[in-house]
This record gives C-alpha cells, sequence and structure tokens, in this order.
C-alpha cells in the first residue's frame, strides 16, 4: 500500500500513520507513506511548486492513496463573529469564495496561498484517481448563514465539486465529537473510496431561501458540549486545538484505506470486464493504463440558493452518484 497525505500536520501518538503503521506491524500490509507538513520539516515547504510537481509525478505512477486536508484559516466561520468576539475579519464569502478583491496586500497574499493549496490539491486527486487510485479530500462543512452573511467554502468552488462526476467521487459530512472530539466541528470529505458508515451523512449541503443550512447534518449532534470554538481561551484562539483530528476518525480514515486496499488485494473489475491485478502487485510488464473515463451523460451540479449551476459534466459515471448525493438523507 502507498499512501501521500499531504497537509498531515504534526505528528501524533494516534494519527492516520499510527494506525496505519499497525496494520503493518499486525502483517495485514506492506505500507509506503509520504506525510508533508511544513511543521514536520522546512524541506516540506507546499508553497514550492517544484515540491508539487514531484507529488504529481509520484502520484501519477498509479494506485496511490491520498489524503488531502488543505489549511482552513482563512475559510473559518469564526471570523464571522468578530462583531461579537474581538478577531480576524472575514476574508472571503459566497459572493467571493476566493477572497474579497478590496483586501490589503497581507490579507490577499494569505487568501492567494490558501487558494493556491486547494487547487494543488484538487489537481493532485485528479491525478491519483486517473492514475487507478483513491483519494480523501477533507475540509469544514459549509454551513451557510451566520450573523447575516453566508461564507466562502471550498464545496462551493466549481472545480471541487467538479471531482464528483470527474472521478466518481461521494460527499458526506460528519459532527466530528461522534468519533471522539470534544465538540461537534462539522466536516466535509469527498471520496472516491466506499463509504458506509451511519456516522457519515451521505449529500452536498443544502440550504434554504435565505441560505441557512439544511443538512445533511442534523441540527443536533446528540452531544452536550461545553467548549466552544468561537473566541480565545487565555492567548489561544480555542479553534486551534481542533485542528488535529481525534483518534477515532483517524482510525475510520485509515480503516476507508484498508479496506479500499482490500478490494484490489482480491483483485477488481473494470467496466468492460477485464479482472485488474491485485492493488500493489510489482510484475509493471503485466499492468494495463487504468481506464479513460467516459462522458457520454449530462450532470449539472446547482447552487441551491440561486438555482444557477455551478458547472457541468458529462459522463456515465456521474449520474448514479449525483443522484445519491441529491436524494441521500434530505430534510
Amino acid at each position: 500500500m502507498r499512501v501521500v497525505y499531504l497537509f498531515a500536520g504534526k505528528r501524533r501518538h494516534s494519527d492516520v500513520a499510527a494506525f496505519l503503521k499497525k496494520a503493518e506491524a499486525d502483517g495485514r500490509i506492506r505500507l509506503e507513506l509520504h506525510e508533508f507538513d511544513i511543521e514536520r520539516s522546512p524541506q516540506h515547504d507546499l508553497t514550492d511548486t517544484s515540491l508539487w510537481d514531484q507529488i504529481y509525478n509520484t502520484l501519477g505512477e498509479g494506485r496511490w492513496f491520498l489524503i488531502v486536508s488543505p489549511p482552513c484559516n482563512t475559510f473559518s466561520r469564526a471570523r464571522f463573529q468578530q462583531r461579537q468576539y474581538a478577531g480576524p475579519k472575514p476574508l472571503r464569502t459566497r459572493t467571493w469564495p476566493r477572497g474579497f478583491p478590496w483586501l490589503s496586500s497581507a490579507n490577499m497574499a494569505k487568501v492567494e496561498e490558501a487558494n493556491s493549496f486547494v487547487d494543488r490539491c484538487v489537481k493532485a486527486c485528479h491525478v491519483v484517481a486517473d492514475a487507478d487510485g483513491f483519494f480523501i479530500l477533507e475540509h469544514p462543512e459549509d454551513l451557510g448563514t451566520v450573523e447575516g452573511e453566508q461564507p466562502g467554502s471550498i464545496w462551493q468552488w466549481p472545480n471541487v465539486l467538479e471531482l464528483i462526476a470527474a472521478c466518481g467521487a461521494i460527499s458526506f459530512a460528519i459532527h466530528q465529537c461522534r468519533f471522539g472530539a470534544p465538540t461537534p466541528k462539522p466536516t466535509r470529505f469527498m471520496t472516491n473510496m466506499e463509504v458506509k458508515d451511519d456516522r457519515c451523512h451521505l449529500a452536498l449541503p443544502k440550504f434554504d431561501k435565505l441560505g441557512f443550512y439544511r443538512g445533511p447534518l442534523p441540527k443536533q449532534c446528540g452531544h452536550v458540549h461545553t467548549h466552544k470554538l468561537i473566541g480565545k481561551t487565555a492567548a489561544q484562539w480555542n479553534t486551534s486545538p481542533s485542528a488535529a483530528y481525534p483518534a477515532k476518525l483517524c482510525e475510520f480514515i485509515s480503516d476507508l484505506i484498508l479496506n479500499a486496499c482490500a478490494s484490489f488485494g482480491r483483485g477488481h473489475k473494470d467496466k468492460s470486464g477485464t479482472r485488474k491485478r491485485p492493488f500493489g502487485d510489482t510484475d509493471k510488464s503485466s499492468q494495463t493504463p487504468p481506464p479513460k473515463r467516459s462522458k457520454s451523460t449530462s450532470v449539472a451540479v446547482v447552487d441551491l440558493t440561486t438555482g444557477e449551476n455551478f458547472w457541468e459534466a458529462d459522463t456515465d459515471e456521474a449520474s448514479s452518484v449525483q443522484a445519491d448525493t441529491a436524494d441521500a438523507r434530505s430534510r
């Protein structure tokens, strides 16, 4: 099993890598793992275009697993609470999802860097999917209107939503407290791996006419929480400790990867019915390139607030995926 993890954060005792390494120690897999984060090494500077070129080339070798969690500080909903809690001001909204054009040079630089990270992560997802691999992309859920404003979210970006049609991906939302976190911290994932878990709510975000969130996450998570993610405690922003995944969520992500790897271990059939070699097979002489994705059925993703199309695509894979995300757990 070969895994690349971008923006992996600081190394922790029970992170995703720890669960994958445990599976290797148990004899379930042979692991090749590459984790990148500037907090781990100055050589992991993901503002470096040449480093991304190396990553793309590696993923293009075929049959890699990719985990991407681009920084979300410029997207934070907490910025829209600055009238009540002194703190950084908003940098983007639904109207300006890639940043306000009137930002100061310093804030514009922050936004453009964050945008670049997301765009490059999306490209990496395409590269790995094109090479018969798997990806999982994570970012905060788009929760709609707050304080009379609609914050910007990557889940509003056309190039992110295009992964559904282009890569046969699904999108689901979770409350992180269902995985052991001290707060709900609504979070959304997109992946081309199979997901079967009652804690995962399969559907794109839904909103009413005023932009207020209507699912798929339920209004209440089922727990009583005292810790808040808004404001400061002493000198630390309350959002800071929540940046790291709880251990059970790390285990969930590692299990998704292990299950997908197991399916390849038995071989799998492509659309033509040809059985592919097991995942990780080193006999490259008999491996064939992944089949090209066909494009025969028209699909569109629509902004549920305005009724306008985010993007349109043609693919016979997307029709069933999009139907699932549109129908699942409607409120």
